[in-house]
């Protein structure tokens, strides 16, 4: 497995509508046919307005699929208006092989994600794709 950051700097003021961008565009459930696991969206507002998404993925081949896809490459396009070209896009990555957090077993399965949004949790199935929030 693959443990993934990518900190986005938002465009000054466009911190919501990046935001909502990834959430209008499924940008995070768009990966899951690549290999994603789960994917988060947490937001920072200082000292900069960031959007980081944390994810975890089946396998680096799985993460460099993505990294290299038609389809992240198109919605890259669609977001640029609200990113801060200043402040350069950044990601890490790390292998996470052999470790293992039963939480995230019972709450996010292999086949689903979840993005946590204020206090609710929005799980999105990688089979047919339903949503589940929690309050």
């Amino acid at each position: 497995m693959l443990e993934s950051v990518l900190i986005l700097g938002a465009a000054p003021g466009r911190l919501r509508d990046l935001v909502q961008y990834f959430k209008d565009h499924q940008v995070v459930e768009a990966a899951i046919p690549f290999g994603l696991l789960r994917g988060e969206l947490i937001t920072r507002c200082q000292p900069h307005s960031e959007l980081v998404v944390a994810s975890r993925w089946s396998g680096r081949a799985a993460y460099q699929a993505w990294g290299s896809s038609a389809e992240r490459a198109a919605l890259v396009e669609g977001m640029a208006h609200l990113v801060d070209v200043a402040r350069r896009p950044h990601s890490r990555a790390w292998d996470v092989s052999g470790i293992r957090d039963p939480r995230h077993q019972s709450l996010c399965p292999q086949d689903s994600r979840s993005r946590y949004e204020g206090d609710r949790r929005i799980t999105v199935s990688a089979h047919n794709r339903n949503v589940a929030e929690d309050s």
